[in-house]
């Protein structure tokens, strides 16, 4: 990613992929992981660690929503609605698939360089 300033990575998929993103981080920066979906433990290489300053941190919602008082959570998702009803927050579309195709969309989301989500529509 050249010279760019890339400080945090956001990992879902963990094992490897943790590796592979922290590499893409500057120096000092940070990984934050909230899940598994790879079955395999983080990884990170001692130099990434010691050398690049590279540190792994953890974030799982229903521990910080246990954490907060119910005001804060429905402030919280208030402010996200509000984001997502003026399009600050969006998640872009790349295919929409009816049922009765999900092994086109499941080639579809298997494939690189996508640029949004692959969804099901269950009427079509």
């Amino acid at each position: 990613i050249g010279e760019a300033n890339i400080p945090l990575g956001i990992d879902a998929v963990a094992g490897k992929a943790t590796s592979n993103l922290a590499e893409t981080l500057s120096e000092g920066g940070t990984v934050v992981n909230y899940g598994l979906l790879s079955g395999e433990p983080c990884q990170l290489t001692p130099d990434m660690i010691v050398f690049k300053g590279i540190t792994l941190t953890g974030f799982w919602l229903a521990k910080k929503l246990g954490s907060m008082s119910l005001d804060k959570i429905q402030e919280t998702y208030k402010n996200l609605a509000s984001k997502i009803i003026n399009g600050d927050l969006y998640v872009p579309v790349e295919a929409i698939y009816d049922l009765g195709h999900f092994e086109d969309a499941l080639r579809h989301a298997y494939r690189g360089g996508r640029n949004g989500k692959i969804l099901f529509a269950p009427n079509g």
